[in-house]
């Protein structure tokens, strides 16, 4: 939001303001960590995985006015793998396995990390930045339901406060884009 308002000069409403905040916090009580067992290492690139996050959701919604959204996900991610690959050589951090079924798993991750760009360039260009930012906090609701129904993990009543928090964030945060209601009567 803030990156929002300094490269594109859009103020947000004060009910976005909250739905973000209610967004966020949900996203605290569904994931649940307790301070025991989080690590300040951990939480400073949790923030510069979201700060790198930010930008380039703000980033891509420059860019495809300018670039097609193929364009830019094959340039993305040429530089990325460009990048990784001079770490991993200075590193000497590489090293492959040799069953197929590894190689099936890395290529279908690959494959759906392709349609997720794709989609989220979409989504930043359709309904902005800022709009496409929340929106992401169905990722986590996403993997609570996945844990849940693959793997019969079962959610505690402040997870499923959380979850409860983000949806209603969600729905706040629709419900002040202009023409959205609940109630509205289609026009014939």
């Amino acid at each position: 939001m803030l990156l929002n308002f300094v490269i594109h000069g859009i103020v947000v409403s004060w009910i976005k303001l909250f739905a973000f905040v209610l967004a966020f916090s949900g996203l605290a009580l569904s994931l649940g960590p307790t301070w025991e067992v989080l690590d300040w290492r951990g939480i400073a690139l949790v923030l510069g995985g979201s700060i790198c996050s930010a930008g380039m959701i703000v980033g891509a919604t420059k860019a495809t006015q300018i670039i097609s959204m193929s364009d830019l996900v094959f340039l993305s991610n040429t530089i990325g793998v460009i990048l990784v690959g001079l770490i991993v050589f200075f590193t000497d951090s590489f090293s492959l396995t040799q069953t197929t079924w590894v190689w099936s798993v890395i290529a279908t991750i690959c494959i759906l990390f392709v349609f997720g760009q794709l989609s989220l360039f979409a989504a930043t260009k359709t309904i902005g930045s800022a709009q496409t930012s929340l929106m992401l906090n169905i990722e986590p609701l996403v993997s609570i339901l996945a844990a849940v129904i693959l793997l019969g993990e079962s959610l505690v009543l402040s997870q499923t406060m959380g979850v409860a928090a983000i949806l209603v964030a969600l729905i706040l945060a629709n419900a002040t884009q202009q023409g959205f209601s609940f109630f509205k009567k289609r026009n014939r």
